[in-house]
């Protein structure tokens, strides 16, 4: 991790890499199993599972539990542990032949171990997060079997509110990442800084790069039954 101080009191800058993985298993014209793992050294870890709503090709809804290991400001390791019950609902349209626009809330009811002098403690306490959002893509070239590079800016509010929490934002994330989508997969890369407000006064900026694979896994066909499969064509003449 590289980290200096910058000219504004109480600011600091620090570096960093984010890894991710996000994939859903279709199971149903309208319903996806979910599961998406992320990894950033000496800040969190994340393993998220859910169920997935697709109503139409614009909306979702997504419902599920997951873990998270934080470190905490006495130690860069991933010690203290977090239950996180998690849904958000999504929107996505087209804002033109190669703009396309998402909106995304997302509500995280945090279970987090308590936090005594200098040590992690077995309790847990408990407060919400409310996250917002907004996601341009723009499409930079089409390739004749399919495949699009694309370039995509996202923003991200993470707001805390709770009685064990001191309400306000939690921090702010921006997003500047490449991507390549190729049948069902997506690999997006680029840059991102996760803006983050101090206790003490001033702002912790990490800059970072984000390295991130979206996969759909479409397993529909296994669970017809023979009486939903379309019957054969009948020979000439029959």
């Amino acid at each position: 991790m590289v980290t200096c101080t910058a000219t504004a009191q109480y600011d600091t800058h620090h570096g960093e890499l984010w890894a991710g993985y996000i994939g859903t298993i279709r199971v149903a014209e309208k319903w996806s199993v979910w599961q998406d793992y992320h990894g950033v050294p000496e800040a969190f870890a994340v393993a998220r599972y859910g169920v997935v709503w697709k109503p139409t090709a614009h909306w979702q809804a997504v419902g599920g539990f997951g873990w998270v290991w934080t470190s905490t400001s006495f130690t860069s390791e991933l010690v203290r542990g977090e239950y996180r019950p998690w849904g958000q609902v999504l929107g996505q349209t087209r804002l033109g032949e190669r703009w396309a626009g998402q909106l995304r809330f997302r509500y995280d009811a945090r279970f987090r171990q308590r936090l005594g002098d200098g040590v992690v403690l077995d309790d847990h306490g408990f407060n919400h997060r409310l996250r917002l959002m907004a996601r341009v893509r723009r499409d930079l070239r089409t390739m004749a079997n399919g495949d699009v590079l694309h370039l995509n800016l996202m923003d991200e509010l993470l707001y805390n509110t709770g009685r064990e929490v001191r309400d306000g934002v939690d921090q702010n994330r921006l997003y500047l990442l490449m991507g390549f989508t190729h049948k069902r997969y997506t690999l997006l890369g680029g840059y991102h800084v996760r803006m983050i407000p101090q206790t003490a006064g001033g702002m912790r900026y990490n800059h970072g790069i984000t390295l991130w694979l979206l996969h759909t896994i479409d397993v529909r066909h296994r669970f017809k039954r023979p009486d939903e499969e379309k019957p054969p064509p009948l020979p000439h003449g029959g």
